[in-house]
């Protein structure tokens, strides 16, 4: 497994309206499985947080949607938000029954000095392929307020 820390994420060119600061978007026929987003710090984001989804193009590039493909088990976990512009936003979006987004466990994410405690604080929109996603509070956090 690698680790990356002091990361600096700059926004996209023409600010990429699809994608998040951390995104899964695949292409083609694609499992993308176990990923995990740990530790993280955003000072200031213009776009989504978080962006996992199916799509047939990006940046001009065309994909194949025909085979099945999933995104499943990840993770995301002590996430610090200083500044979002338009407030929190994220998405995920599956593509079809055969190709869904499904098990994603949000933990300890605070905006500023909200802490999120549902999907609805964290601004998440998700349609019908989006399964099993669950989001909560740290012990820790709710000590904290």
């Amino acid at each position: 497994m690698t680790h990356k820390t002091n990361v600096t994420v700059y926004p996209a060119p023409g600010g990429a309206p699809l994608c998040g600061a951390y995104s899964i978007t695949p292409l083609h026929a694609t499992e993308i499985r176990n990923v995990i987003y740990d530790n993280i710090r955003v000072e200031h984001i213009e776009n989504q947080l978080f962006c996992f989804r199916f799509t047939d193009e990006m940046y001009g590039i065309p994909g194949d949607q025909s085979f099945p493909g999933v995104i499943a088990d990840v993770t995301i976990r002590n996430v610090v938000v200083l500044h979002q512009a338009g407030g929190p936003r994220s998405e995920f979006t599956g593509w079809s029954n055969d190709k869904p987004v499904q098990g994603i466990a949000i933990e300890g994410i605070r905006y500023g000095d909200k802490v999120v405690e549902d999907l609805a604080d964290m601004g998440l929109r998700c349609n019908e392929y989006v399964t099993e996603v669950g989001c909560k509070a740290t012990d820790v956090q709710k000590r904290e307020e």
